[in-house]
């Protein structure tokens, strides 16, 4: 096969001979992967025509790969931009279930690089041929689906600020296998790359135990404003509406962003009985909630889960940090009840073999004047 380099530098070979102005090949190149021809520069990682910016491929040192060692062809005109300072290594899945999938990642040496670092986007495809050009079943995720993306550091709550390491993904096809790719980008606009991570979906549930559709549910809830309403229901007729009047003043002890503070929407002491699972089926169960989170801006640090009673004794089992996209519609959250958590405890099959379900929770920081609704509320498998 022929290079485009070639051909550029045959037809000027050809122009000059027969005293031609132009010789232009018929090349459709944009698009293609860097390094690039004459005439095209390299812009996310893909071929574009016309003059590169005047600081692409301006970086501290030549472009590093994870190995250490400095890329052959760096300087080159055609060899792109350098690879960036924020680099991201062992991406992983750590979950699935029918429709979202939860993603982990290192950043190994990196702790004292937040100066440079902007975002992160993540590439989903169903295949690794798609994932490589972006094109086909390749979805990019970015910082306005996933505002954890766009961030270094999210304040924990009455805590130190945490790393982002992870990022929840929804609206995936049951039973679908899947390929990941992270790419992070520092303050020159300069990429790095991880390495490509497998995952798939889990089948489409056949089973379910739902604690709340339509009619109120046994038990009460906390906070006690929390109301059925029937203004915007995901589905079929009533929702459960929480309207976030005001917070108290901020706490020393207890920081907050400025203007929100933290609550948990939660409904109590249904007494709902044990799970009628097998063993088998556990590691299928997952969590399935509908939440609305109208509350001006995303809260980064969330958390989802269940609560269980055994006697007289009350737990609380749940995932965090967890992200709440903020705007008017719903969001289906899904989440393997084997990735809940209590006290650095995993949720079990045995815990449920002696509990009963007793309610269910889902919280975040809110601003005065949020609203949040929760809908379909069910554990499915």
């Amino acid at each position: 096969m022929v290079s485009p380099r070639s051909l550029f530098g045959a037809c000027g070979t050809l122009a000059l001979a027969l005293g031609l102005a132009a010789c232009i090949p018929d090349l459709d190149i944009s698009g293609k992967p860097c390094p690039c021809a004459p005439g095209f520069y390299c812009d996310l990682d893909r071929c574009v025509p016309g003059e590169a910016p005047p600081d692409a491929g301006q970086d501290a040192g030549p472009a590093v790969h994870d190995s250490g060692t400095e890329t052959e062809d760096a300087g080159r005109p055609d060899a792109g931009p350098p690879e960036g300072r924020i680099r991201v290594r062992d991406l992983r899945a750590d979950w699935q279930t029918p429709n979202s999938i939860h993603w982990s990642w290192s950043t190994e040496g990196m702790e004292d690089l937040e100066d440079d670092f902007d975002t992160l986007v993540l590439v989903i495809a169903e295949s690794e041929e798609d994932l490589a050009s972006e094109t086909g079943t390749a979805r990019r995720i970015d910082e306005e689906e996933r505002p954890s993306l766009g961030l270094w550091t999210r304040l924990r709550t009455c805590g130190d600020n945490d790393r982002v390491l992870s990022v929840y993904t929804d609206r995936h096809t049951p039973d679908t296998r899947y390929f990941a790719q992270l790419i992070a980008i520092d303050r020159r606009g300069h990429r790095s790359r991880s390495n490509v991570a497998p995952a798939t979906t889990t089948p489409a549930p056949i089973g379910e135990v739902v604690l709340f559709s339509d009619a109120r549910p046994r038990g009460y809830p906390l906070p006690g404003e929390i109301v059925l309403s029937s203004e915007a229901p995901y589905r079929t007729t009533n929702h459960l509406l929480y309207e976030h009047a005001s917070c108290p003043p901020p706490s020393p002890e207890c920081p907050q962003p400025p203007g929100f503070c933290y609550e948990n929407i939660r409904w109590q002491d249904m007494r709902a009985g044990a799970l009628p699972i097998s063993g088998g089926s556990f590691g299928l169960a997952y969590l399935e909630m509908a939440v609305a989170f109208e509350a001006g801006e995303a809260s980064t640090w969330s958390n989802i889960g269940l609560h269980l009673r055994e006697g007289t004794s009350f737990e609380v089992w749940k995932i965090e940090p967890f992200v709440l996209r903020a705007g008017t519609t719903y969001d289906l959250i899904q989440v393997p009840l084997h990735a809940l958590t209590r006290s650095d405890m995993s949720l079990e099959f045995e815990h449920l073999s002696t509990r009963e379900l007793d309610g269910f929770r889902v919280g975040g920081f809110l601003s005065a004047g949020a609203r949040v609704r929760v809908d379909e509320v069910a554990i499915r498998w």
